[in-house]
């Protein structure tokens, strides 16, 4: 009997840690009978570098699967599978690579997160990755992470070759190796460093810095992987949404979120409570020179890189330039 291991996600859940950790222990899997196929950039991933797991293998149908790997367990990872369910493709995707290679069964893990932090950190990603500008408050109002788990949990229930497992990373940040062990039935214990931070969230301070940058044609997320890959140790406190916005978001998905709960047990229910907002101290709202130097050391280098291609016309150079003077000040 062939079986599908998939880990979903969901975002902001720990995958980047998850697939270290699993490439990591890559060799030790194999020879425990379960493949966890290597992408060109999961060899990054051991190092502690933010990677996007090994999911595309799945969806792209790459032609690495059981059949290379004689082995009748394959995992992948890649939060990128929970969004496929989002646009409807996830399931056919899944079905197709199970016929190719006549798996029987298919296991699934997804971490979940309470609404307001989780909404939090994705507004913080969505800055670092995605080019945001807009106030939390305005990525607050349309969000919907419960409406998917429950719109996920709601259709793997119809197919019985699937076996669901949901966890809350409130509860299980600081044992996600444990987790995985005994979702796979693991008789060893998969090694990790614990002190390792991978893809952690901007401070306010950085955040600022940032939102101007994503104004700039030509910017890209280098200068908040400079950041957290530099300084992965930082300690970050969230800035939540306002407590009326909270309010007003956790009210729209009482629904969904009432749905998820009830096939959850008590503890890992969501928590659907506003947050009050931290006291955030200089090391969150202003730069130190650390992180001054290495957004410097990024701008130069977009510089040279940017008049390479079209010279010191560029208008993008005058701008990035413009950021570094006001830099240059904080440093000086």
């Amino acid at each position: 009997m062939r079986e599908l291991n998939l880990h979903i996600g969901h975002t902001k859940t720990g995958s980047s840690y998850v697939q270290y950790f699993l490439a990591k222990n890559h060799e030790t899997l194999r020879r425990n009978g379960i493949a966890y196929p290597l992408r060109r950039d999961e060899v990054v991933a051991r190092s502690g570098k933010i990677t996007s797991g090994n999911a595309s293998i799945v969806q792209y149908h790459r032609n690495f699967g059981f059949e290379q790997l004689s082995h009748e367990r394959v995992l992948f990872s890649g939060e990128r599978l929970f969004g496929d369910h989002g646009n409807g493709t996830l399931l056919g995707e899944v079905a197709d690579y199970a016929e190719r290679f006549d798996v029987s069964r298919i296991n699934v893990l997804l971490l979940i997160r309470d609404p307001i932090p989780h909404l939090t950190s994705e507004y913080n990603q969505l800055v670092k990755r995605k080019r945001f500008v807009a106030p939390i408050e305005d990525f607050a109002r349309r969000y919907a992470h419960p409406m998917a788990v429950a719109r996920l949990i709601e259709d793997l229930s119809r197919r019985p070759e699937y076996r669901l497992t949901i966890r809350n990373y409130r509860l299980e940040k600081d044992r996600l190796p444990a987790v995985f062990k005994e979702w796979l039935g693991l008789d060893f214990d998969l090694l990790h460093d614990p002190s390792m931070n991978i893809n952690r969230s901007l401070t306010v301070a950085e955040m600022e810095v940032l939102k101007r940058l994503n104004l700039i044609e030509s910017c890209d997320w280098t200068f908040a992987d400079r950041l957290c890959e530099g300084l992965p140790t930082l300690e970050v406190v969230p800035g939540y949404p306002s407590l009326d916005c909270q309010s007003e978001t956790l009210e729209r998905l009482a629904e969904a979120m009432a749905y998820v709960n009830g096939h959850l047990p008590p503890e890992h229910r969501y928590e659907a409570a506003p947050i009050p907002q931290p006291v955030l101290g200089l090391d969150q709202t202003t730069l130190s020179k650390s992180q001054v130097d290495i957004l410097r050391e990024c701008l130069a280098q977009t510089v040279e890189r940017l008049a390479a291609l079209s010279g010191e016309a560029s208008g993008d150079i005058a701008a990035f330039r413009a950021i570094d003077r006001e830099l240059s000040w904080l440093s000086a």
